[in-house]
């Protein structure tokens, strides 16, 4: 399970500020259930954010995780 959150993580690229579930499933080479799946316990753990009005997952910043703690 490690292994494929850090996955999701590192999907990210430099200059993406979002993506969506669909694109991280594609980055991944992960089902979008899957995927649905791990994003929500990096969304508990601070790890990943989701913008609820649009359904886009955000990589917070280490500061930004720091501020929610």
């Amino acid at each position: 399970m490690l292994e494929k959150c850090v996955r999701i993580l590192q999907a990210f690229r430099s200059g993406d500020k979002h993506l969506r579930l669909v694109d991280l499933a594609e980055r991944t080479g992960m089902p979008k259930s899957t995927v649905h799946r791990l994003a929500a316990v990096l969304i508990d753990q601070r790890l990943l954010a989701q913008d609820q009005d649009c359904l886009l997952y955000t990589s917070p910043s280490p500061r930004d995780r720091q501020k929610s703690r």
